[in-house]
């Protein structure tokens, strides 16, 4: 799967990543990955031109926990599949472009979801206040999504700063 993510990274990025084309991922592990037992359980990239949308391919992942691709001007929508990963626990897409709808899922395990400051428009904003898994933490701010899952509210997430 990282091959895949790999081919999908701008052509500065796959200069620039310290990724490489063959070997281990995790010994030692590439940049902006982390790795517990040989399986990457997180992506953690900020402010780098590696992407310019979110790589399908991330849902291949299986051991995935975190992801955090932050300021990157990441343009397009979250893969269809993302929130199905049952063991993904934080996800930040904060300072992007994205766009589009936000991928419905039965992961149990998510605990933050970060999506603050994208392109989202009122449409998207009357689609995330009709979402009951996520209506507490879309109020009214239209750049601000920021939720954390909660077992002390009625509701299983809250808004938080």
């Amino acid at each position: 799967a990282l091959q895949a993510i790999y081919n999908q990274m701008t052509p500065y990025g796959q200069a620039n990543s310290g990724w490489a084309t063959g070997g281990n991922p995790c010994d030692p592990a590439w940049p902006g990955i982390t790795c517990e037992n040989g399986a990457v359980v997180k992506l953690d990239f900020e402010g780098r031109d590696f992407f310019c949308s979110i790589p399908e391919e991330i849902t291949q992942l299986s051991n995935l926990r975190e992801i955090r691709m932050v300021n990157m001007g990441l343009r397009g929508i979250i893969p269809e599949n993302l929130f199905g990963m049952q063991n993904l626990q934080t996800v930040n897409f904060s300072h992007n472009l994205l766009t589009g709808p936000l991928p419905q899922g039965s992961n149990q395990t998510l605990q933050t979801l970060i999506i603050e400051d994208n392109k989202w428009t009122d449409q998207k904003q009357q689609e995330l206040s009709a979402r009951p898994d996520l209506s507490p933490c879309a109020l009214s701010l239209l750049h601000l999504l920021r939720c954390r899952r909660s077992t002390f509210f009625r509701s299983p997430w809250s808004l938080y700063h």
